[in-house]
């Protein structure tokens, strides 16, 4: 058993830094704010607007180690508590 959350893409096409969110429907909204943001700023470039992936991820809880790391930002940890990961939508376009 472990406990699920919903991560999005923050660059498209990009699955090594993902956002998180508690439920898909905040992961979504939080996806589509970025992609507004990003085509109201006149320095970012189009191809920064591609569609984004949103996953549910399923996370065991993490051992004494796996928690310093993360207390410690060793993104290594993230990828240590994900037990499951299954692409739900994408955002976007």
């Amino acid at each position: 058993m472990g406990i699920v959350v919903y991560g999005y893409q923050i660059i498209p096409g990009d699955d090594e830094d993902l956002h998180f969110a508690t439920t898909l429907e905040a992961c979504m909204k939080d996806a589509s704010d970025l992609l507004k943001d990003l085509r109201n700023d006149p320095e970012v470039s189009p191809t920064e607007f591609g569609a984004r992936a949103v996953y549910e991820c399923t996370l065991k809880m993490p051992d004494p180690a796996t928690l310093v790391a993360f207390l410690n930002e060793h993104t290594e940890a993230i990828e240590n508590c994900i037990m499951d990961r299954k692409l739900v939508t994408v955002v976007g376009n």
